[in-house]
């Protein structure tokens, strides 16, 4: 797999997601991690270093907002064992995408709410609701046609005086 830098357009191998950062010599005695997720606030930073703490990971480096670089000693290792989960995950659960589902449904919800309350008031089941309106004109639903007007007789014209001199 070939990871591609963003900023930069270059490919990099997976090895980088294990390996020490550049421009640094690490320890044969040291492993490394970069996990995923979306860190884009300190306080989630400082939850996943709460998170990652746990099996002895220390805080490396940012790369960005959505991967964050763990370092430790393979001495920690060995007390793997006698803790619960994956040490190795490469996925956090404060990288927020926990949080996305429930809000997502949410919104899912709301819109059918919305779409089925506009279906009703399209039908005519509940009256639209009125927003500072005068008192309702009642509209007759027959209307009277009155018949028509007999033709009118053209009026003769006006008589033309001449002008007067004096």
């Amino acid at each position: 797999m070939i990871l591609v830098n963003m900023t930069t357009g270059a490919a990099q191998p997976q090895a980088e997601e294990w390996s020490a950062p550049p421009g640094t010599t690490a320890p044969g005695d040291w492993q490394f991690k970069v996990v995923r997720g979306w860190f884009g606030t300190r306080g989630a930073i400082e939850a996943l270093q709460d998170e990652q703490s746990e099996f002895g990971w220390r805080l490396v480096e940012v790369l960005d907002e959505f991967r964050v670089r763990f370092g430790r000693p393979a001495a920690v290792a060995a007390k793997d064992v006698a803790r619960a989960g994956n040490p190795f995950s490469t996925r956090s659960r404060v990288g927020g995408r926990a949080a996305f589902w429930p809000l997502a449904l949410l919104g899912a919800f709301a819109a059918l709410l919305a779409f089925g309350l506009l279906m009703v008031w399209i039908r005519g089941e509940v009256e639209a609701p009125s927003v500072a309106t005068p008192a309702r004109l009642s509209v007759p639903t027959e209307v009277a046609v009155p018949a028509p007007a007999p033709p009118m007789m053209p009026l003769p014209p006006a008589p033309v005086e001449a002008p007067r001199t004096r």
